[in-house]
Parts: structure tokens; sequence; C-alpha cells
């Protein structure tokens, strides 16, 4: 019976794909220039007109000390915020704005990469220190 060489092309290819990485679904974290944050704001501001009235409506039916509100585009850029003057200083501190993206590893980032990934509503609960 004769032997049959492995072809060597198969074995370059195959670890090739082993390396390659596949991107992740969910958030790119971009870091934006000023002027890309006034483009994505001014292109998100029918959104943000049109959403803020029920988000501050719904952020006046709950407790208004202890709970935020995001709007995010369909990238994960945080494009509105709603809560408390205390938390959107501690918000803002910690560079969690209106054309920024969610810090990794937190209950917010993975809510919207939750809501990135199915497209409807979606509810994340944690404390962040």
């Amino acid at each position: 019976m004769a032997k049959i060489k492995p072809d060597p092309s198969s074995n370059k290819q195959k670890q090739a794909n082993e390396n390659t990485t596949v991107p992740k679904p969910g958030i790119d974290r971009k870091i934006l220039t000023a002027n890309e944050i006034k483009k994505k704001l001014k292109a998100n501001s029918w959104l943000i007109d049109e959403a803020t009235p029920y988000i501050k409506k719904m952020y006046n039916l709950l407790d208004e000390k202890n709970i935020m509100l995001f709007l995010t585009d369909s990238e994960g850029c945080i494009i509105h915020i709603e809560s408390s003057a205390v938390t959107l200083s501690a918000l803002t501190s910690k560079y969690i704005i209106p054309g920024s993206f969610p810090p990794a590893n937190t209950s917010l980032y993975l809510s919207v990469e939750k809501a990135i990934e199915i497209p409807k509503e979606h509810t994340a609960q944690g404390t962040e220190s």
C-alpha cells in the first residue's frame, strides 16, 4: 500500500485558521475625536429629540436618586444620559459622557452589548465601584 504524504499547504491553512481571531460581536470601544462626537450626536439628534421626553418621564417615575438611564446608538456609543446631578458628576469623572463608549467589564457595558446583540429592550442590574 502506498503512503500518502500530507499536503503541507493544508497544515499551513489549518494553522492560519487557528491563529486568526474572529471579532466578537458587541461594542467596539473607540476613542472619538471632538469632531467625531459632534457628528455622531448630530446624526442621532432626531433619536435624542424623540426619546428624551420618554426617558425623562421614566426617570421621574422611578427613584430619581439612584437611577441612570442611557440612550445609545447602534454601535453602543452613549448619546444621552438621564440621572441626578450627583450621579451625573460621578459618571463624568469616569468619562462616561455622551459621545463615549461604556467602560469594559461593567454592567453598563454588558447591558449595551446585549441590547446590540438582541435588538429589543434589555435591562441589567448591578453595582459598580
